[in-house]
């Protein structure tokens, strides 16, 4: 690390050529010059991390009520008859889906921001 006697911190930063030439493309249009741009980026500008764990649970929950469908579906073809019990297991998965995922997105508001 590098510091002048302005107390300014000089640091080394390394893009690909890919990358460099979104950065110059994005300061342009921003009518900045590429250093402004990428300062202002990293200061003023927020990341959201979200953690995907929860969504493995959602997917899980997903295709539990899925396959509880095509059982459904597989009787109903099989017997021309819908039992009551099928349709409140079925009743009670939704449900019980329709909770996780309010409970994710209650969740994913209160994610990590930087």
């Amino acid at each position: 690390m590098y510091t002048d006697r302005q107390g300014k911190v000089r640091k080394a930063i390394y893009f690909n050529n890919e990358d460099w030439e979104k950065i110059e493309k994005k300061a342009a249009l921003c009518k900045l010059n590429t250093t402004r741009y990428i300062r202002k980026s990293a200061l003023e500008n927020y990341l959201v991390f979200y953690d995907l764990k929860e969504i493995s649970k959602l997917v899980g929950e997903v295709n539990k009520v899925g396959q509880n469908v095509n059982q459904i579906v597989r009787k109903v073809h099989e017997s021309n008859n819908i039992y009551k019990t099928d349709v409140e297991s079925l009743r009670k998965d939704y449900d019980e889906l329709c909770s996780l995922i309010c409970e994710f997105f209650s969740n994913l508001s209160s994610s990590t921001v930087l």
